[in-house]
């Protein structure tokens, strides 16, 4: 009878340790994969490109010229392990507001990101339309602007239904809050026109 009650304490502290263990991955995967202002996970607007080359390998990352507008635009695709995507991250690259090159925006297509209400790549407007306030509009292709957010949502589907798709997230900067946080000692920018 004895040797029972040892195996039962046993076995439930094992599963106590698996489930503490389970709960501790998920957090760390959430975070890793978490779309807040201005972040994708560790990727951040803002970061130097050194600096993201040392999070995701610089074999992982690929630089391009968007080329928006008839402009050049350079920026670096970046390419992450298990991505059902390539590429699973877009960021364009300058040398303002701190004068060294760093990320100027987010654009995410891997649909393991999501934000804390678990909106991203392959949501639904409707998802979107429950969790935030936002404006429509089809200006440079259909998207959801959640300003509060600081988060566009690219939609599949110019006639705004409820079923289109979420294809893309972009996180857009707030150069004066870089330059605060990034470069204090270059003085303050005027604010955003």
């Amino acid at each position: 009878m004895l040797h029972h009650w040892r195996l039962l304490a046993f076995s439930c502290c094992a599963a106590a340790i698996t489930v503490a263990a389970t709960e501790h991955q998920v957090s760390r995967q959430s975070a890793e994969f978490l779309l807040a202002a201005g972040k994708a996970g560790r990727i951040e607007i803002g970061l130097p490109v050194d600096d993201l080359y040392r999070i995701v390998g610089r074999e992982n990352t690929r630089l391009v010229d968007l080329f928006p507008e008839g402009m050049f635009q350079p920026a670096l695709e970046i390419r992450l392990p298990g991505a059902p995507v390539a590429p699973a991250v877009i960021v364009p690259i300058r040398e303002w507001p701190c004068v060294v090159w760093s990320i100027q925006g987010i654009d995410v297509r891997d649909p393991r990101f999501r934000t804390a209400e678990g909106i991203g790549v392959g949501s639904t407007l409707a998802d979107v339309q429950k969790q935030y306030e936002v404006t429509l509009s089809n200006a440079e292709g259909p998207h959801a602007r959640a300003e509060a957010q600081r988060m566009t949502f690219g939609l599949d589907d110019a006639s705004f239904a409820a079923t289109a798709k979420v294809k893309s997230v972009w996180l857009w900067s707030d150069p004066v809050a870089v330059r605060k946080a990034r470069c204090p000692e270059r003085g303050p920018l005027g604010p955003a026109l």
